[in-house]
């Protein structure tokens, strides 16, 4: 693994292997951008609610798709409590089952809110094992609560 910290701040990271030819074999790549003092922008979470409001999925329904597809998650990585999904964006409910942490972000919490993405998946009696290969940006305006949101939007590019 490799990091770089550039002069604007900027981290770029590679984990890679060496091949036996002496070749770097990148598995995976990116760069972060450490940003403090976000503040966090007003959002309506009951009209979010009304464009996700095609299908509502209660706890169950997630884990049991997750079970379908191969994935068993145990019960203190069950964060989803409800899934609201609409046309390309889904808004999640969610709460950490196991103990949390008072001050900064709880891995649990971040877990619970990339499970999230299967809603944007059309058909949950279809779905096939899949992770999500790239995310453009993630903000976290506030330290991990015991419950909290998650939305989640596809880009088309």
């Amino acid at each position: 693994m490799g990091l770089m910290v550039e002069k604007d701040q900027t981290i770029h990271f590679e984990v890679y292997r060496e091949s036996e030819e002496g070749e770097e074999v990148v598995y995976s790549e990116g760069s972060a951008e450490l940003i403090t003092e976000v503040a966090s922008p007003p959002v309506d979470i009951s009209k979010i609610k009304q464009t996700c409001g095609d299908k509502v999925l209660d706890k169950e329904d997630v884990y049991t798709a997750f079970t379908n597809i191969g994935i068993q998650y145990g019960e203190s990585h069950r964060g989803i409590e409800k899934l609201y999904i609409g046309k390309e964006e889904v808004l999640a409910q969610l709460m950490l089952s196991s103990p949390w942490v008072e001050e900064g972000l709880h891995p649990g919490m971040v877990d619970a809110a990339i499970q999230a993405a299967i809603g944007l998946e059309a058909d949950f009696t279809q779905l096939q094992t899949s992770v999500p290969v790239a995310m453009e940006e993630a903000t976290i305006y506030r330290e991990t609560k015991e419950a909290m949101w998650a939305w989640i939007r596809r880009e088309t590019d």
